[in-house]
């Protein structure tokens, strides 16, 4: 077995940066690992010939062999030397909010990934001349609504490198709106209209929407009812079209133009809901059993295809990546009471997954997915003991299961995830119908 010949750094070398050094050598004949020793003091024993230096060295002279190994006993290379100068800190990188970021919530730190070399960190935020030292790469925040600034500069004993002047701006008032005032004229096909926005924080100041803003599609008469708008993109819309009075209608896609295409499909459908790649699903009602169905918008010859085995499946709601839906099956028991059961299953086809049933004779109603898809909110109505209707909003999480997070009296038919940890819910107030909005906080996730 030959000795190690080693390559770099090289021997009297000057000026090495000692951060990230790689020792490197020729492979030994025969050799089954390699003894690596720094200033006379083993350090490592590795099986490929070169090993990143770590701990980093300090300034100064340093040396270096390696010990070529196998069964048979070792062969020691020469000892070779260097010189070690430590340069200044690479530049701070990655900052956290995003450079241009906009955010609505306002941040408790912010931070940046680690430099090299760098021993500390100045940070200057906002107009400030004045910089705050910290040793990790973060620091604690609060600030106000506003464009934010802030710069972090490296330091080591060898010099400062600064990063990037970067920026955020925290928005946390929605903006206002005001309406131009216009009315549509007798007959008319389109209707021109301004909506400005107004934002303090930002100093935004936009008036939408232009010439030819809203196109006539269907007009709601005695003769056709366009109801379940829902967005495909491309500026297409698909939308349930229904005569008076009908039990359902059919689907049609609405054009840029606002061009109308019906999809025919040999079921009568009552609801619809948009999904992934063109995929509409949509509940259909045969001799009076509901089903839950797909079909692709852009197919030339649409074909409806079942997704769900039930005899009464309802109220489907598609997840946010357009991959699974949601629904609820209504059944009767053999004592006549009916029960409802919240189900998941994949669009493309798959298991059906029971999550919860509600008590004989409650309801489910409204199911919603969060936005990161991992929980779904309903509503679940009961009867107590005194007849009385009792109905209150849950969070479904699988890893946890069903959570109440209302209590108050009244009914919710609905419940919206605003984000992942806050619900907003409709609690209706009177007989007639009228409610309020409220906001509840989401448990967190399992």
């Amino acid at each position: 077995m030959s000795s190690a010949s080693l390559e770099s750094p090289a021997n009297g070398a000057t000026g090495v940066n000692p951060g990230g050094l790689v020792l490197n050598w020729s492979d030994s004949a025969y050799a089954t690992s390699y003894d690596v020793y720094v200033d006379n003091v083993l350090r490592t024993n590795v099986t490929v010939s070169q090993w990143t230096v770590s701990p980093q060295l300090a300034q100064g002279s340093h040396t270096w062999k390696v010990l070529a190994k196998n069964n048979a006993g070792a062969v020691t290379s020469p000892t070779w030397g260097f010189s070690a100068a430590v340069g200044p800190p690479a530049a701070p990188v990655s900052p956290t909010p995003a450079n241009n970021a906009m955010l609505t919530v306002q941040p408790t730190k912010l931070d940046w990934a680690d430099s090299l070399g760098a021993e500390n960190y100045d940070v200057y935020v906002g107009t400030n001349p004045t910089p705050v030292r910290v040793t990790a790469s973060e620091i604690n925040v609060a600030p106000a609504d506003g464009v934010r600034l802030w710069r972090v500069v490296a330091n080591n004993v060898n010099g400062s490198t600064s990063g990037a002047q970067w920026q955020y701006t925290l928005d946390r008032t929605a903006p206002t709106a005001a309406y131009g005032g216009q009315q549509p004229a007798g007959g008319a096909t389109l209707l021109d209209f301004t909506v400005t926005y107004s934002d303090a924080t930002t100093s935004v100041d936009v008036s939408s929407i232009g010439s030819g803003d809203i196109s006539y599609v269907v007009e709601n008469d005695d003769t056709a009812t366009a109801t379940k708008p829902t967005y495909l993109g491309d500026g297409r819309l698909a939308v349930l079209i229904s005569e008076p009075d009908a039990a359902g209608g059919t689907i049609n896609i609405v054009d840029e133009s606002g061009g109308l295409r019906p999809v025919d499909l040999p079921v009568t459908v009552v609801d619809i809901e948009g999904a992934a790649d063109d995929t509409i699903v949509y509940v259909s009602l045969t001799d009076g059993a509901r089903g839950i169905g797909s079909v692709q918008a852009d197919a030339a010859s649409p074909a409806a295809l079942p997704l769900t085995e039930g005899l009464n499946d309802h109220d489907p709601t598609v997840s946010p990546d357009g991959t699974q839906i949601a629904f609820i099956r209504t059944e009767t028991g053999d004592d006549g009471k009916e029960v409802n059961t919240l189900l998941t299953t994949d669009i493309a086809g798959g298991i059906e997954v029971p999550i919860i049933a509600s008590p004989r004779d409650g309801v489910l109603r409204s199911p919603a997915w969060s936005p990161d898809g991992g929980r779904l909110v309903v509503s679940m109505t009961t009867t107590g003991s005194d007849g009385v209707d009792i109905e209150q909003v849950f969070v479904i999480d699988p890893a946890i299961g069903a959570i109440q997070v209302t209590d108050d009296e009244g009914a919710k038919p609905e419940a919206v995830w605003i984000s992942d940890g806050e619900i907003a819910y409709r609690l209706v107030i009177d007989d007639e119908r009228n409610g309020q909005i409220f906001r509840v906080d989401a448990p967190a996730a399992g």
